[in-house]
């Protein structure tokens, strides 16, 4: 049983949220909103009912937890400190999440109703959607449009992509990622070349 977490996340833009849980038993059970962005009210102490508790062990990343980088939330950072009948752990990390984040911040979202987390969850990838990334070159400002289908590349990352009729492989830093379908894509994707992968620092 979960007896006691402490969950910080946010960035400087936009301030952090802290929460607090303690469970000493199944019947006191406390969530206390520490911290919410740069708000100075914050809502009032939540009790949830018993039954959230038996969905902790199934929310809570297992140790060691496989990491996944995420583009839209780059640089978002979190910390997690918890502890239950079995085991504890505390992790702290910046634009990498844990496969069970989502159904993370559901059971999050759950425990404080009052509060709106669905900012904090991770894209889904849907049927259809390719990954685009926008790509700018050494000393030019302008972005131009690659697919790929490396779901961990990030803003900031460099790629080596292919450019002119010749394809020179040439290194380009990704200023955007998400995804689109065929018909929402900022370029045609059956003009837009593939990115041929993450380039290494000799060829930045």
């Amino acid at each position: 049983m979960l007896q006691e977490l402490s969950f910080t996340i946010g960035q400087p833009s936009t301030g952090y949220r802290t929460l607090d849980v303690h469970a000493s038993n199944p019947e006191n059970i406390n969530v206390r909103i520490v911290r919410d962005g740069f708000r100075t009210s914050l809502p009032a102490p939540s009790t949830p009912d018993a039954a959230w508790l038996a969905r902790a062990d199934a929310v809570l990343p297992a140790e060691p937890p496989p990491m996944k980088r995420c583009h839209k939330l780059s640089s978002l950072s979190w910390q997690l400190r918890y502890t239950t009948d079995e085991n504890s752990d505390f992790l702290m990390r910046q634009g990498v999440f844990p496969a069970c984040w989502n159904d993370f911040i559901d059971w999050l979202a759950d425990i404080t109703p009052a509060l709106d987390w669905s900012f904090y969850r991770l894209p889904v990838r849907q049927p259809g959607e390719f990954i685009v990334c926008g790509v700018v070159f050494h000393g030019s400002g302008q972005e131009y449009h690659y697919w790929t289908e490396d779901d961990t590349l990030c803003e900031g990352d460099w790629v080596l992509v292919p450019v002119g009729s010749g394809s020179q492989e040439t290194a380009a830093r990704i200023e955007s990622i998400g995804y689109y379908t065929r018909s929402n894509a900022p370029y045609p994707i059956e003009r837009m070349k593939m990115v041929i992968g993450r380039a290494d620092r000799t060829e930045i």
